[in-house]
């Protein structure tokens, strides 16, 4: 089955922040964000606004942001 791309993105963004071994509370903390926030992306729910790109990957320690878009199929 393949995953959305919130799916996908929500499975990045708690992968990246395990690794730090941050709670969601200490990453919202770092975005400006609710830990509720960071449960929605990480669940698939809800993906990070654009506003958040940029300070997410400067939480993650990337000098770049890097955005995939699946094809839209109509």
């Amino acid at each position: 089955m393949e995953q959305t791309n919130a799916g996908a993105t929500g499975a990045l963004i708690a992968q990246r922040r395990r690794e730090k071994g941050w709670s969601q509370a200490e990453l919202a903390e770092k975005l400006h964000v609710t830990d509720k926030a960071v449960s929605k992306w990480e669940t698939g729910r809800s993906l990070p606004g654009i506003d958040c790109l940029e300070p997410l990957a400067e939480a993650d320690e990337h000098k770049e942001v890097r955005v995939a878009f699946k094809p839209y199929k109509s």
